[in-house]
């Protein structure tokens, strides 16, 4: 019997083999399919957090601070007050960490912005904990600085010169001293009314601010009128301040403008 040579014979594919590139097949598109299911999960996921964001009150303001972003966490310093917080993650909050990322900071290094937004108590990190957050809205502009502008005082450590109360610009007398209030860091504060010296304390928290035991000499001056007496009631009803830049403005609890004062660099600590 003649044998065809090895050359000549038609190719077959055995029953393993298939099995083989079957099992190849199935493979693949398993990994597709889970590949899918993925995007659509994260799409899903994406979803769900964009409608769990909070929105931006309409209080939100225009702030100066410093932002840092590092480890999937942010932080918000305020120039004005001082105080930190951590920013919350809505598109305000997303939008800062772009342009962060995008400065090419060095870790933990600050980066100065000034962007529209609101404190906000919203849930902590750790389950059941409720914490003021920063919720940014608009992101104004950025600069390559990482500390806050010597032009901007902060609330302690600063003379602030009353200059209007009720939006009436204060008139001091020539050879008067002019009103003014200091806050040092140990919740002390004091100054002088035009005519008195005055010593009290204060509690700061979140842009409330409180004055309690205001105390003052007993010195009669006729020449500054009912001057005294405005200050003194201006002080008492107090609730909340808005620092912005060099001026500090004393607020009731409805929001009215109660006192208005320009900052003069103090570091006495009386």
């Amino acid at each position: 019997m003649a044998l065809t040579p090895p050359s000549q014979r038609p190719m077959t594919i055995g029953f393993p083999i298939l099995g083989f590139l079957a099992l190849a097949i199935t493979s693949v598109s398993m990994v597709a399919c889970s590949d899918n299911d993925s995007r659509e999960n994260d799409a899903l996921t994406t979803m769900v957090e964009h409608s769990a964001q909070p929105a931006v009150s309409p209080d939100a303001i225009s702030r100066t601070g410093l932002y840092v972003y590092y480890a999937d966490a942010a932080l918000f310093t305020d120039c004005g007050s001082g105080e930190r917080f951590p920013v919350a993650s809505n598109a305000g909050g997303l939008e800062l960490e772009r342009a962060y990322l995008q400065s090419n900071r060095e870790p933990m290094q600050l980066l100065l912005v000034e962007v529209i937004g609101v404190v906000e108590s919203l849930p902590g990190m750790e389950e059941g904990t409720i914490l003021p957050h920063f919720v940014a809205d608009q992101l104004i502009r950025i600069s390559d600085a990482d500390h806050c502008p010597s032009t901007s005082s902060g609330l302690t450590n600063t003379e602030w010169q009353l200059s209007s109360l009720a939006g009436e610009p204060v008139k001091i007398t020539e050879g008067a001293r002019s009103p003014h209030l200091t806050f040092n860091e140990q919740g002390a504060v004091y100054g002088h009314t035009g005519c008195n010296n005055l010593k009290g304390s204060y509690q700061q928290q979140q842009g409330n601010l409180s004055l309690s035991g205001i105390a003052m000499t007993q010195k009669a001056c006729q020449y500054q009128g009912d001057l005294e007496a405005r200050f003194n009631a201006a002080l008492n009803s107090t609730t909340a301040f808005h620092l912005e830049d060099d001026q500090l403005t004393l607020l009731n609890e409805s929001g009215t403008a109660l006192a208005e004062f320009v900052a003069r660099p103090n570091t006495s600590d009386q």
